[in-house]
This record gives C-alpha cells, structure tokens and sequence, in this order.
C-alpha cells in the first residue's frame, strides 16, 4: 500500500481472470487491502482506463462495507490530451469499421449457406412431383449468381479488414509514444468490525471491448491410413491498457451480457391498403425511403439460423469445455500472458484424432487431375466453431478452407496426386437423320474413359460425369443404359458417377452415352 499526494490508500489491483469473446472480454482483478475500524476512502489502481462502466461490480469479504464507489479514466498532465483523443477516436473509427465487415462477413457465409440449404430443398422430390427443368435452370442461374456476388462481397470485405488492421496497427504505434492512461477506481468502504484492523480482498468485475478471439486450426492428414489430427487453435488480441500476465483464460463463443429482451409479439391488424398522397417536403428530414426489397431481405434473414506447424495442444486435463443452451466456454487452466499491444497471440486449445473416409475424385470432362477428399466422420461431434483452417497431407502445405458452425457434414480437399490418371476421349460422334418426311433428328454421343492407379496401394476413386438436362419439352436426352458402365444418376442434375476400388497397377474401363433428340430445324448448342 502507498499513499497519493491526497493521502488517500492507494492498492494495486491484480488482474487474475479473463474470458474472451469474439468481440469484448470480462476481467476479473483482485485487490488485497488492509483497513483499520471506521469509514475510508481508498484508491485502487491497475485497472483498464477503458471499460463498460455499467458492467463494473464490486465485491467485498466480510466486514467490509462498500458504501459507493466512483470509476477514474485519467492520463499524464503532460500528455497532449487533445492529440491522444483523436488517435483514439480514430482507432476506435477502424476497430468500427473492422468489426462491421467482419460482421458483414459473418453474415454472407450465412447466406451462402441460407441459399444452399435453399437449392437442396427446391431441387429435392416432392409428393407432388419435381420442379420443371425450365425451373431449375432459373434456380441454378439464381444460386449461381447470387453466390458469385456473395464471394465477391467476401473477397472485398477481406481487403478492407487487412487495411483496417494495418491503419490500426499504425495508430497504436502512434499512441505509444504518449504515456498510458491509467484506469482506477476510488471506494467509501467501512470497517464493520470496531476494535479490530481487518484485511479482505476486493474482487472488481468489468468488461471492455478493447479484446477479442477468433478460432482457427491446423488439419494434418499423414496419410490415408490412419486418422486426422485436427489442433483447434485462438488468436487472442487484447488493447485494454494493461498488461495481462499469467491470467486464467478463458474463450466463450458468446457475448458479454447486453441488456436484450425477448421481443414482444403484438397483434397485426390488416386494413385495406389507402391510397398515398403525395407531401411537399419529406416526413421524416434526412431519411430515404427503404426499398421494399430491401426490407423484406432484412426481415427474411431475422428469421435465418444464426449459422505454422501444429504444436502441442492442451492436455484434457488442463482444458475444460463448458458446452450449454447459449455458447461454449474454453477454461484454460495453464496462466497466460497477454500483452495489451493488440497484437495476436496463438493459444493451442486441443487436439482431436478424427476419423474420415478417404477416396479420391475425378471430373475428367472438367479437369483429368484426381483430388484427394477427406469426409470427416461424426464432425459435429467434434466441437469445432466457425474458422478458418490450415491443411497439411504428410507435412506438406496444401491450403486453406473454412469451416463452418452449422456444418455436420466436413468434407476437406487435400490435393491431386499424379498417380492416378484418368483419361476421356469421344469415341462415336454419330448425327443421324430420318426418312425425308421425318421431323426431327437424333445425335448419339459415347466417351471411353480410363483409370489407372500407379500407386502401391488400393484406392477409391469416384468418377462424375454429366449428359445435359432440356429445357425445352421438344428436346428428349437420354441416357443409353446399354452402352453406359452400371453407374448411378441423378435425373435432376444429369449427373452420372462410379464409384469403384481400385488395385495397385489396375486399369479400369468405363463407358458412357447419351442421345439428344430435337426437331430438325432446331438449332442446339451441343
């Protein structure tokens, strides 16, 4: 304990806990204090200068009274206040802006997955029929280019974080040639205890927004024989003012407390629709008009479900998950420190062995290379938040993917592997036409293909094809099943695909035909 210029007690508190969200984090410090019988006022110091001041509680022992208490922001006299508010002001701007295209981000994928959920739906069998080939190619133009936009939207948001990030970075070096703020407390507190001096710990509890973690993982596959290694991982970044130095950590998937209520539901009256009459001036000054599209997106995706090298991870016995109805809690129990730069620090959270169906595929009519594809089994007993996710095959690099929150189903591409070949050629390109009086004409086409596995060891190897899908009722395809390798096909789509098991050094043959029947004045594409 010291006394400042006011000879007021001044007490250090510590920090000792932190739970991280994705955006903000809930402190924990302790502060032991010694007080003498009666009514004091005592300062405690060490706290951040940058909190949610409707957030702070504090906690006594017993005998101690804590009668009110007042929280201080303040910097150095000699501190160019005025200039160290603007930099804030403006790091703060990019932390906004940051957090919007992240939020923005968070939102497209949802939408990414809203649409495919969307096509899998409309494209399923129904009781009462399919939907009409006319249709699904309107569908599948939609998804098409409503998943190009959302991508497109993605790629640019992921620019402006990355400049948001270097603005940031910058305006923190900046404010670190000024002296710190300083965050501290000043408490009336009683002695309930007359004759004796008493000392108690004081527990402060605050949350600021100035911390924030995100998931991510190293995926290793050493080869298709044995299980996965999937090391789920944080980047912990906090600017709080304050050091954190070996704290008790923990990551939540949720959110610190913000005072929502369930809405209320009332009732909706419908009356006949009046005719509008025009204004002079706008009702409401400085406010568009809200497209109708617009509004009703909005209100359709409230009601959308809220969607290096690996090291060692933490043993089970150091990490505890608490999984309930509203988030998933990391309790971490090795000490951590933080350094409240702002710059990312790697936690390992745990390791998982995962076990997957291994199998290769190939679209020779797209692409003749064979990948490599992992189905993860039971991936939704896994635990895995939405991050993204660094691959490797046998220690070598092969790429990112994502993973997503709503995903039961992990499929993860680990890259082409040469020793697979995989050959298409045309063989029969035959246009035939009827008798003089005939009114359409029949064009049959059949492809030989070849696989070949130069490995040294059996492989699964699915192989996709496809025959094209009329949208004209005048045009007939059909599949020859009696020149088409046994397959299985999907009618909706026109795909066809074979899934076969194939030995080291074997060569596999299959065939594939369709026909395309169209009048003979007709002029198709094919």
């Amino acid at each position: 304990m010291t006394e400042n210029e006011n000879n007021i007690p001044v007490f250090h508190a510590v920090l000792k806990e932190a739970t991280v969200y994705y955006d903000g984090a809930e402190l924990i410090h302790t502060a032991d204090i010694t007080l003498k019988p009666g009514e004091h006022v005592v300062r405690i110091d060490g706290l951040s200068p940058d909190i949610d001041e409707d957030s702070l509680k504090i906690g006594a022992g017993k005998g101690i009274l804590v009668s009110s208490y007042n929280f201080v922001s303040e910097t150095s006299e000699n501190t160019d206040k005025e200039k160290v508010q603007a930099l804030k002001d403006e790091l703060r701007k990019q932390q906004d802006r940051k957090r919007q295209f992240e939020a923005e981000n968070r939102i497209s994928r949802e939408m990414r997955d809203f649409l495919a959920d969307g096509m899998k739906q409309k494209t399923a069998p129904k009781d009462n029929g399919s939907i009409s080939l006319g249709e699904l190619s309107e569908s599948m133009d939609y998804y098409k280019a409503k998943c190009l936009e959302i991508e497109n939207d993605l790629k640019k948001n992921d620019d402006e974080i990355e400049k948001c990030n270097k603005e940031s970075a910058d305006l923190r070096e900046k404010l670190g040639e000024f002296e710190e703020e300083r965050g501290y407390i000043l408490l009336n507190l009683a002695s309930q205890t007359p004759d004796t001096e008493i000392s108690c710990s004081i527990r402060i509890t605050y949350c600021t927004d100035d911390a924030s973690w995100t998931p991510y993982y190293n995926i290793n596959v050493e080869s298709i024989e044995s299980p996965m290694k999937i090391v789920s991982k944080a980047k912990v970044s906090q600017e709080t003012g304050i050091d954190w130095k070996d704290v008790k950590l923990s990551l939540s998937s949720g959110a610190p407390a913000n005072g929502k209520s369930v809405p209320e539901l009332s009732p909706w009256f419908l009356r006949e629709k009046r005719k509008a009459v025009p204004l002079r001036a706008p009702l409401f000054a400085g406010r568009a008009a809200e497209p109708m599209e617009d509004f009703c997106l909005r209100e359709a995706l409230a009601f959308c479900p809220a969607p290096e090298e690996p090291v060692m991870a933490l043993p089970d016995d150091r990490l505890r998950i608490d999984d309930n109805a509203l988030l998933v809690t990391y309790s971490i129990d090795i000490p951590y420190t933080i350094p409240g730069n702002g710059e990312e620090q790697i936690i390992d959270i745990r390791a998982q062995q995962a076990e997957a169906d291994y199998h290769f595929c190939c679209i020779p009519g797209l692409d003749p290379d064979c990948y490599l594809t992992a189905d993860v089994i039971n991936a939704e007993k896994l635990d895995l938040p939405a991050g993204k996710a660094v691959i490797t095959y046998d220690g070598t690099y092969l790429g990112e993917t994502e993973i997503r929150d709503t995903e039961t189903k992990l499929s993860l591409t680990l890259g082409t592997d040469k020793r697979i070949v995989v050959k298409r050629e045309k063989i029969k390109d035959v246009s035939s036409q009827k008798s003089l009086l005939g009114s359409t004409v029949t064009k049959t086409f059949l492809y030989r293909m070849t696989a070949v596995n130069n490995q040294k060891q059996p492989v699964r190897l699915t192989i996709k094809d496809r025959y094209p899908i009329s949208t004209n009722k005048a045009v007939e395809i059909e599949l020859l099943k009696e020149t088409t390798t046994p397959s299985s096909e999907d009618k909706e789509t026109g795909i066809v695909s074979w899934d076969n098991e194939i030995a080291p050094g074997e060569e596999i043959v299959f065939r594939f035909g369709y026909s395309v029947k169209y009048p003979k004045d007709m002029d198709l594409d094919i």
